[in-house]
C-alpha cells in the first residue's frame, strides 16, 4: 500500500475510473476487491470507498448496478453505461481490417483505442483480429489523404469531379468516354 493520500473527489474519481476498467455485467467487484485495486496506488479508507460507491449506486448520472445473489453475501458492483456493446466494437474493428486505406499501424493504434472503450475482462474477447490481404497498388497513406481532401471539399460545398478508368492487360490505365 502506498502512503499517497488523495482528496476524496480524486478517490470518487478512481473508483469510477476502476469501475470503468475492470467491471462489465460478466465481470463485477466486491467492496474488497475494489478497494485492494484502489490500495495499490493510493492510500483510501474501507470505509470511504464503501461510502463512494454507495452514493453512485443512487446515483441518477453514473450507472453502476450492485447484485446481492443473497442475503448475507457481499453486493458486487459493476458499471454499466457503455457506449458501445461489445458486438458493436468488433464491427468496427473489423471495418477497419477490411479498410484498405487504413495502414497496418493505424489499424493497430485504432483497435488499441477500441479496446480501452469496454473493460479489460472484454477487451481480451476482442484480441483476435480480421485479417486482410494488403494491395499494394496504392500506399494507405495516399488514400488516406484523398479522403480527407474529398471531406474538406465537401464541407466548403466545392465541386468534385470524377474520372472513371480501369486498368488494361498491359497494366495501362485508360480513362472511359475519354476521361
Amino acid at each position: 500500500m502506498t502512503s499517497e493520500r488523495i482528496s476524496s473527489r480524486e478517490r470518487l474519481l478512481e473508483v469510477i475510473h476502476v469501475l470503468q476498467e475492470y467491471t462489465d455485467e460478466q465481470a463485477s467487484l466486491n467492496i474488497h476487491e475494489l478497494y485492494g485495486v484502489l490500495a495499490e496506488k493510493w492510500s483510501v479508507g474501507k470505509n470511504a470507498v464503501r461510502d463512494d460507491l454507495s452514493a453512485l449506486e443512487h446515483s441518477m448520472s453514473f450507472p453502476v448496478i450492485a447484485s446481492q445473489e443473497k442475503n448475507g453475501l457481499e453486493k458486487r458492483y459493476h458499471y454499466d453505461g457503455r457506449l458501445f456493446e461489445i458486438h458493436e466494437l468488433r464491427l468496427l474493428m473489423d471495418a477497419i481490417s477490411a479498410a484498405k486505406f487504413i495502414s497496418k499501424q493505424e489499424a493497430d493504434q485504432l483497435f488499441m483505442k477500441i479496446r480501452k472503450m469496454t473493460s479489460r475482462h472484454l477487451a481480451e474477447q476482442l484480441k483476435s483480429e480480421l485479417y486482410v490481404a494488403e494491395d499494394e497498388t496504392r500506399s494507405p497513406a495516399d488514400i488516406t489523404k484523398f479522403v480527407q481532401l474529398l471531406h474538406e471539399a465537401i464541407e466548403v460545398q466545392q465541386i468534385v469531379a470524377f474520372q472513371y478508368g480501369k486498368y488494361k492487360e498491359d497494366l495501362q490505365f485508360a480513362f472511359r468516354n475519354d476521361g
